[in-house]
């Protein structure tokens, strides 16, 4: 339950961090592929620390960041980041503004069901 209420915190920053980033883009006129790409990678890098060092630390409370579960958390990302780009691609040919960023901000939390599991059962273990 620890996990979960952790990974819940920190997936809601990470959340508001990804929307801030991807609404400035969006409003420099980069394309939603792109800025969904890197709001997402820079939400990465915040999470990975937080999660490594909260969510899913040891028993002995050691963290669990590593060169390994980076890479493995990368190789999830760009899945998640490819579905998400997509669905946010699509979306934008419907919707503009806000309705745009909650369109986006509704696949990431659904999104972010996948990316518990995964991470606990493999990224971080």
């Amino acid at each position: 339950m620890r996990k979960i209420f952790f990974f819940g915190v920190i997936g809601i920053i990470q959340l508001l961090v990804d929307a801030l980033i991807f609404y400035l883009l969006m409003k420099l006129s980069l394309s939603p592929w792109i800025s969904n790409s890197t709001s997402r990678f820079l939400a990465l890098l915040l999470g990975f620390v937080l999660n490594g060092a909260f969510t899913f630390r040891r028993g002995d409370n050691s963290s669990t960041i590593s060169k390994k579960s980076f890479f493995r958390l990368l190789i999830l990302w760009a899945a998640l980041t490819l579905i998400s780009s997509e669905l946010v691609t699509l979306a934008s040919l419907h919707v503009a503004d806000l309705r745009l960023i909650a369109a986006k901000l509704t696949i990431e939390f659904l999104l972010a069901f996948v990316s518990f599991l995964i991470s606990k059962k493999w990224v971080y273990r």
